[in-house]
């Protein structure tokens, strides 16, 4: 700058040098000297100063060419930012040698990789084996060796992006990460894991696998050294489910996974931590814990039926001749067949009404009972002659007609018979049945279950002398359960 104060000096001057300048009476310009009236010959720009006209004509300005602005500011070439090698971080394509920029390893940053074909593409370069793009690729990338190997998964984007798989193989429990190893070979399994021939689906593929057909979880994971956060892991089986991780160990490698196999638990017991387990099932089966925890069965304890956990639903089953009219479990078979004496299923047990006379006053006989019905089983003890499909028992009656009048007159019998049928708070359906069997015939009659006084009848020589007469009630159809009432009135 000190040049370009000098030129601006000596063109002041120039311009002082010419005439038409007023002066004072010093004989110096006007406002140009010091206050001591010398010239020291440096000139001093004031605001008093005129333009052209007081100073004569104006002098361009001229700038020496090395005082202008350069017009070119160009970096050089050789402060260009150089492109990246393999394996260095990146963003774009661009900042690659390789022009190839590419996330490769879930959990860590873009890195630059270079194509390969075959194995021996990636030698020389650290840690590095080839993996194809996809599984039927023949051509794919030099990528650092991977942190995926074994790792939890639940589709093959969360083992990568190449031809990861997410798979369950071998003595594996659950699917985990295999990486591809068709064009890396044993380059691209650490030394504990060997490639092997998998069927994946329809094809077959080439997999890094735990080598003694380990289960993936138990085998040390994959290289830890670019990625070193905690790897979410987990082990499921039918008992549920269990959390855990795999850390980054000192020598570069994942450990095994460390969540614990799930395991049934009972009821009452909690979830360990990290885990959901289901109840075991056994458990389930029994009068306190039915089909789920603290279900407890109705029933139990009562002396008219025994309570039970059936395919996990409660039930029970009816005692003997206690019957489940009313189909609820908590007041058990409320009913009693109410017949008189011993149980009369049958033609061994039936219940003995005496001996007749022919004559009809004298043999005229009521006889009354139930049908209860329901749909339980009967046990503790069984029910003779119970029929499941309809849930009654038949009633056995039995009378000997010994044919003689037992009157002075008439001294004769004509063995004939009347008998009259009554049902009530029974169903619209005939499925109520009466059967009087004799030594020489059998005759029936069936009606619903409200009726009254519905007949039978037979005429001379229906039953022999000193023979047994059998009347069978029963119910020969499903309506449900109900306990329905009969009644029965005869002469012979």
């Amino acid at each position: 700058m000190r040049e370009l104060s000098l030129a601006l000096s000596f063109l002041v001057l120039g311009c002082a040098s010419t005439g038409n300048a007023p002066q004072d009476d010093q004989g110096g310009i006007g406002n140009s000297l010091d206050g001591a009236g010398q010239g020291s010959g440096d000139l001093k720009m004031t605001g008093d100063m005129k333009t052209s006209g007081d100073l004569g004509p104006m002098v361009d300005l001229i700038l020496p060419p090395d005082l202008k602005a350069p017009v070119d500011l160009t970096v050089s070439p050789d402060l260009t930012l150089p492109l990246k090698e393999w394996g260095i971080d990146c963003t774009k394509d661009i900042e690659c040698m390789s022009q190839h920029c590419l996330g490769v390893l879930p959990g860590a940053n873009k890195i630059c990789v270079s194509t390969c074909t075959k194995a021996q593409d990636c030698t020389g370069l650290l840690n590095a084996f080839c993996e194809a793009s996809s599984a039927v690729s023949l051509s794919g990338y030099c990528i650092p060796h991977h942190p995926m190997h074994c790792a939890s998964c639940s589709s093959n984007s969360d083992c990568g992006i190449l031809a990861e798989r997410c798979i369950k193989t071998g003595g594996d429990t659950a699917a985990t990460c295999k990486i591809d190893c068709a064009l890396g070979g044993s380059e691209a399994c650490p030394a504990d894991y060997q490639c092997t021939s998998v069927q994946d689906i329809n094809q077959k593929r080439m997999l890094c696998l735990p080598k003694n057909s380990l289960d993936c979880l138990d085998a040390l994971g994959g290289f830890c050294d670019r990625v070193t956060t905690p790897q979410y892991c987990s082990r499921t089986n039918v008992a549920g489910s269990c959390n855990g991780q795999r850390a980054c160990l000192n020598s570069g490698r994942y450990t095994s996974c460390s969540a614990m196999a799930p395991q049934y638990r009972s009821c009452g017991q909690q979830n360990p931590a990290g885990c959901t387990e289901a109840i075991d099932p056994n458990a389930l089966t029994t009068l306190q814990n039915c089909g789920f925890c603290n279900n407890s069965c109705p029933g139990q304890n009562l002396t008219t039926c025994d309570a039970a956990c059936k395919n996990k639903v409660c039930d029970i089953t009816c005692r003997g001749e206690h019957y489940d009219v009313d189909k609820s479990s908590s007041n058990g078979c409320e009913v009693t067949d109410d017949n008189p004496g011993s149980p009369n299923h049958s033609s061994g047990t039936s219940i003995y009404l005496g001996e007749k006379y022919c004559n009809d006053d004298l043999s005229s006989t009521d006889f009354t009972g139930h049908l209860p019905t329901d749909a339980r089983v009967h046990a503790n003890p069984i029910v003779n002659n119970f029929n499941g499909s309809f849930g009654a028992a038949p009633d056995y009656w039995d009378v000997f007609g010994n044919g003689e009048s037992g009157k002075w007159w008439p001294p004769t019998c004509y063995n004939d018979y009347d008998v009259y049928f009554s049902t009530s708070s029974g169903s619209n359906s005939n499925c109520y049945k009466l059967t009087f069997k004799t030594n020489k015939l059998t005759d029936t009659l069936t009606i619903n279950g409200h009726t009254t006084n519905a007949v039978i009848s037979g005429g001379s020589g229906s039953y022999g002398n000193y023979s047994t007469i059998t009347f069978i009630i029963e119910k020969i159809c499903s309506t449900g359960p109900e306990n329905a009432k009969y009644s029965v009135s005869f002469h012979l």
